[in-house]
């Protein structure tokens, strides 16, 4: 239901150019982790922190959520990027250097938009990206220190992928709302 209802309200208000990309880690509480429900089917897995969820989130400039996603802790920025849905036409999208990699250049440059990501200093490609753009991207990690206000998703204890994503949709919707 919360999922069926943030689609509406998200393609109804698509105005805005600029998409910013990053991803946050979540920890996990001892309360969610049993024989059957840790583990990468869960959405969790071992870090040097202990069990952690990664969120994923692609937001405009207004700080509203349009898409995210979880996936396990210990996987990396760029063997996630096949994942991410790219929504609206003609946008720009703005991410670290943990998205920096030529598949999902490409893959964003196929869908029809424009990227402004920093190359990793062991890249040989040069590409060249929008300085005024990437100094925007603090307002991504606003985004994810407004989950931090979130009891729910500071510390995740839920056992169940789906439970946890239940709530992330609700923290989306409210980031359009604003309450």
């Amino acid at each position: 239901m919360f999922l069926a209802f943030f689609d509406a309200v998200r393609d109804a208000k698509d105005l805005s150019f600029l998409r910013f990309v990053d991803a946050s880690f979540v920890k996990c509480s001892i309360a969610s982790l049993t024989k059957r429900g840790a583990g990468p089917h869960e959405a969790t897995e071992k870090t040097k922190g202990g069990f952690t969820t990664k969120v994923t989130a692609v937001r405009d400039f207004k700080q509203r959520v349009y898409t995210r996603r979880i996936d396990p802790g210990n996987d990396s920025d760029h063997k996630i990027v096949d994942a991410i849905e790219l929504p609206g036409l003609f946008r720009r999208y703005v991410g670290d250097k943990g998205f920096s990699s030529t598949k999902f250049r490409r893959r964003i440059k196929e869908s029809g938009h424009t990227h402004c990501i920093a190359q990793k200093s062991n890249e040989k490609a040069v590409e060249t990206f929008h300085k005024g753009y990437y100094r925007l991207r603090h307002n991504i990690e606003n985004v994810f220190a407004r989950i931090r206000r979130w009891t729910r998703l500071e510390l995740r204890r839920e056992r169940k992928a789906s439970h946890f994503e239940s709530f992330l949709n609700l923290w989306a919707i409210s980031t359009w709302i604003r309450i």
